[in-house]
């Protein structure tokens, strides 16, 4: 019975909505990945810099994950291709299964500006 409750509780926790928000930058990468699992994983530059755990100054850089919206996606895509500045919208969720996404943040719409 217990291990049956850490599984409910793992489960569920996995499609609970942690919070929602708005990111603005430029797209640095994108693609497709996994083994048996296949995801649309991005990068988006947010600009300026700022320090790592290992106290080198790098990018200022967020990582997002698409599911299969074929529209967001080809926004994406475009404004990849473009180099154009967009405003992503996402759904963090408390926790993602490592087969569904690399991240926890789940992009639903975007705006190229």
């Amino acid at each position: 019975m217990k291990y049956l409750l850490i599984v409910i509780t793992f489960l569920l926790s996995s499609c609970i909505d942690y919070s929602d928000g708005d990111r603005v930058g430029v797209i640095t990468k994108f693609s497709r990945k996994g083994l048996l699992f296949k995801t649309w994983e991005g990068e988006l530059n947010l600009g300026g810099l700022r320090k790592n755990a290992d106290n080198n100054v790098v990018a200022n850089t967020w990582k997002f994950t698409v599911e299969n919206n074929v529209l967001v996606i080809n926004q994406i895509e475009d404004a990849l291709d473009s180099n154009k500045t967009v405003k992503l919208h996402y759904k963090q969720e408390f926790w993602s299964a490592p087969w569904r996404a690399e991240t926890n943040y789940f992009i639903d719409s975007v705006k190229i500006k």
